[in-house]
């Protein structure tokens, strides 16, 4: 089963086609914020590689956030419009849970840049969430950092973690066939948006 995997939510985006398990061809884009000029190109690079094409997808799967708010709505935009065309379903990713699944500790805490001074953030205990994601300050990132193991894209962090399209056909492919179900949407799809302004 043919799945693309589209990732927009950070500087640099990915794809990724998987299928059975296994992760067939990753590419990351190069060029720093450039997700709506690279993300076909790499998609078509994508079925020229592996001699495949639209019309063997199964489903498309996307990253809605948290991540930068441009970039997601290129990412989420293209698999809607893929739905659409292929009347194939979504799968919709969080790049925390992705974030936790690939990190390899059982207790610690996700912060990725928000902008505007502000970070999101997410406790895991035992590989589940321990709380919603929010919004915190610089300074509490500090305070956090003094009790939690911290992983994520800022400098006080244990553990730096750019996130990929492989990592979450990774992630996809380790899924329980429920949830992977309950993933499943046929809808039209928005990006997980948080009010980063005061």
């Amino acid at each position: 089963m043919v799945g693309l995997v589209i990732d927009t939510s950070s500087s640099f985006a990915s794809v990724a086609l998987i299928n059975d398990g296994k992760v067939l061809f990753s590419e990351v884009n190069k060029f720093h914020n450039k997700q709506a000029e690279s993300v076909n190109l790499m998609i078509e690079n994508a079925n020229k590689q592996l001699n495949t094409g639209f019309q063997n997808y199964k489903y498309v799967a996307v990253t809605i956030g948290p991540g930068k708010l441009t970039g997601l709505r290129v990412g989420v935009s293209i698999a809607n419009a893929l739905r659409f065309a292929l009347s194939i379903p979504i799968i919709t990713i969080s790049n925390f849970d992705v974030i936790a699944y690939i990190s390899g500790k059982a207790n610690f805490a996700v912060v990725l840049e928000a902008g505007i001074k502000k970070f999101y953030f997410q406790e895991f205990r035992n590989y589940k969430s321990m709380s919603n994601i929010r919004l915190i300050s610089s300074d509490e990132v500090l305070k956090y950092s003094e009790k939690h193991y911290l992983i994520g894209n800022v400098g006080n962090v244990h553990k730096n973690f750019l996130l990929n399209a492989q990592h979450i056909g990774e992630y996809i492919n380790n899924m329980s066939t429920n949830k992977l179900k309950a993933s499943n949407r046929l809808c039209y799809i928005k990006p997980q948006y948080f009010n980063i302004y005061p």
